[in-house]
């Protein structure tokens, strides 16, 4: 498969940063166009060896750390683009998939190499947390969503993915929508293994679904006249409601009291 990069590589041992972009009208060193992913990554060795950041003495070998910092670029019907800041009063608001389990599964992780770091020896056994671990290093875009909602005559009035966290996500949708919200706690969708692993770190599980991120699933805004359409349907939740501005956003707990709804995860300025 092709696919047209563009990215930066970060040379991080002489703090110095490097625009590559693989375009066809493109400047920098070595060869422009579309190109697979590791064309890409030969072609900006390539153009850091050309530079002098890369020592040649031993093959292409790099004197620090390198990061490649890739995107994407795709087309679209205007028609069926959906941006953060459709969402209007009395929209539903519908997640995919369950959210949570890729940040504890970070969290397993991270344990068993401190269990490892002491002693070698023992081999961590992760077979319990299978789902978890995978979420965490094989995470997978909601592409088949998009089709489905195609598919189902859906079109929603907002939509973001959610990479730090459901409540990070949510209210970026507010804040650009110009609207509040009502999500309900008991509606957020948990896989089991999520919720039996909380137990065992003593971690609250709607804290790690708010704030955990790189779940990567889709959280949009839907009129309820579609709501016939998607409500026996696995893939997808309604956890909300979209309310007016001067409502606020506010997380409705199991005991049905409302707290204010704040975003904790990783760069959120909406707290």
């Amino acid at each position: 498969a092709k696919l047209t990069v563009e990215g930066t590589a970060a040379l991080t041992n002489n703090d110095t940063t490097l625009q590559i972009k693989d375009n066809v009208n493109d400047d920098a060193i070595g060869r422009g166009g579309n190109i697979g992913f590791g064309a890409y990554v030969n072609g900006t060795m390539r153009t850091l060896a050309g530079i002098g950041a890369l020592k040649t003495n031993a093959g292409n070998s790099f004197n620090g750390d390198l990061t490649l910092y890739t995107r994407e670029n795709g087309q679209a019907n205007l028609s069926d683009i959906v941006y953060r800041d459709g969402a209007k009063a009395n929209d539903l608001i519908v997640v995919t998939g369950d959210l949570g389990a890729a940040f504890m599964g970070l969290k397993v992780l991270e344990r068993e190499k401190e269990v490892f770091k002491v002693n070698p020896k023992n081999q961590p056994d992760l077979d319990q947390y299978t789902y978890l671990v995978e979420r965490q290093l094989k995470p997978e875009a909601r592409k088949d969503v998009i089709r489905l909602l195609s598919d189902l005559k859906v079109k929603p009035t907002s939509m973001i993915d959610i990479s730090d966290g459901l409540s990070s996500g949510l209210l970026h949708i507010c804040n650009k929508s110009n609207v509040g919200c009502d999500l309900y706690e008991n509606k957020i969708p948990m896989d089991p293994q999520l919720i039996s692993t909380c137990e065992e770190f003593n971690i609250n599980s709607t804290t790690i679904t708010l704030n955990g991120g790189e779940d990567y699933e889709l959280l949009m805004t839907i009129s309820q006249k579609d709501y016939p359409k998607i409500k026996a349907n696995p893939n997808l939740t309604v956890i909300g409601y979209i309310k007016e501005k001067k409502a606020g956003c506010n997380l409705i707990l199991r005991d049905e009291s409302s707290v204010e709804l704040k975003a904790r995860g990783w760069g959120s300025k909406e707290n």
